[in-house]
């Protein structure tokens, strides 16, 4: 815009008293706020010197958040203010703000909070985040500012296993929002950090395994390995806890994913969802693909024996694929990295060495 067509529209609103025009003037101030900007001063000057004009919400609003004509520390002492409430999507909309999620000032506001709030490693505060990033009745967060608030969420546990009450609280509340990372949504999750999504992955894992073991218990109720199921739903997510699984996917058959079907109908969980298709001539063998380090263990329903790969081998199964066909990777009898389950345990231990 001409420097002197500014000037003027700028002169014309400073001598205004139409109650649309000013409140059209603080909408664009707010979307268009920038610290150490000329117009954003001169926009903040104008609204300070017509305030007994402004229509009431926005008189209303400049009352209840002063912080948003301060233009040196007002984002600053804003997000400070909303750290301490337990909704602040819901405390910036008792405040006037009409779009918490917007640009401009309620942007920098965004990062002041994510400043200010401290490390969400207790539900109390993680439900506060999540408040914010994931209000009721209004869209997530999405985009940049979206993503540092999951990232924040998820950083902490990057060295530990986050509490399972926790974990049970914030794996489907994001996995809702912004969908499963190993498969939906690339354009958001490649936004939050690498350490961070390996959070992720490696809470999903866990629901995985879960699933996995609760679909094939059903599919092999009555069959001969179905006493083995306890013991090995113990040794894998006992290993699990111990933080040991990174990563873990699921392929079932024809007939298990009707069992993960029904269960997703009684209980909504995305886990039941979330996999690949067995396919190929064993058509009873359910697949659990998880990666332990540099390592690719694969366990199986039925008569499957624990296969090892290395992670470089061209011949181990990938995670997170559509499809699989068991056959394409099965190790000969007898074969050094690949052992059959025994009614005595030897199995785990097998296991236990192969992978320290």
């Amino acid at each position: 815009m001409p420097a002197a067509l500014a000037d003027f529209l700028l002169g014309e609103l400073s001598v205004s008293t139409r109650k649309t025009l000013l409140g059209a003037l603080c909408d664009g101030y707010l979307t268009g706020w920038r610290q150490e900007d000329l117009l954003t001063r001169k926009l903040a000057g104008i609204i300070q010197a017509r305030s007994s004009w402004l229509p009431s919400r926005w008189q209303a609003m400049f009352m209840a958040v002063p912080e948003a004509l301060d233009l040196e520390e007002g984002p600053k002492r804003f997000g400070q203010r909303l750290a301490a409430e337990p909704d602040p999507y819901r405390a910036s909309l008792a405040s006037g703000i009409a779009a918490p999620h917007d640009v401009g000032f309620m942007a920098a506001v965004h990062s002041a909070w994510l400043a200010a709030i401290p490390s969400p490693e207790s539900e109390v505060s993680a439900r506060r985040v999540l408040a914010w990033i994931t209000p009721r009745d209004a869209p997530q967060l999405e985009s940049d500012r979206g993503a540092s608030a999951v990232q924040r969420l998820l950083m902490p546990w990057q060295s530990k296993m986050a509490p399972a009450d926790l974990r049970s609280v914030l794996l489907p509340a994001l996995t809702t929002a912004y969908g499963d990372p190993r498969r939906d949504r690339p354009e958001f999750w490649t936004l939050v950090s690498d350490d961070a999504r390996r959070v992720i992955f490696r809470w999903l894992a866990g629901r995985s395994m879960e699933a996995f073991i609760d679909v094939v218990s059903r599919a092999e109720a009555a069959g001969a390995y179905s006493a083995q199921w306890a013991s090995r739903r113990r040794f894998w997510m006992g290993l699990y806890e111990k933080g040991r699984i990174d990563e873990a996917w699921v392929a079932l058959t024809r007939d298990a994913q009707a069992i993960a079907a029904s269960l997703f109908q009684q209980t909504k969980d995305p886990a039941y969802e979330s996999y690949g298709k067995q396919e190929g001539a064993r058509k009873k063998t359910c697949l659990l693909v998880m990666r332990i380090g540099n390592l690719i263990v694969v366990e199986g329903s039925h008569d499957f024996r624990v296969h090892v790969f290395r992670t470089e081998d061209t011949a181990a199964p990938r995670l997170y694929a559509s499809g699989y066909d068991a056959e394409s990777f099965l190790l000969p009898v007898g074969h050094h990295d690949a052992r059959m389950h025994d009614t005595a345990g030897n199995w785990m231990r097998w296991v236990e060495r192969k992978i320290r």
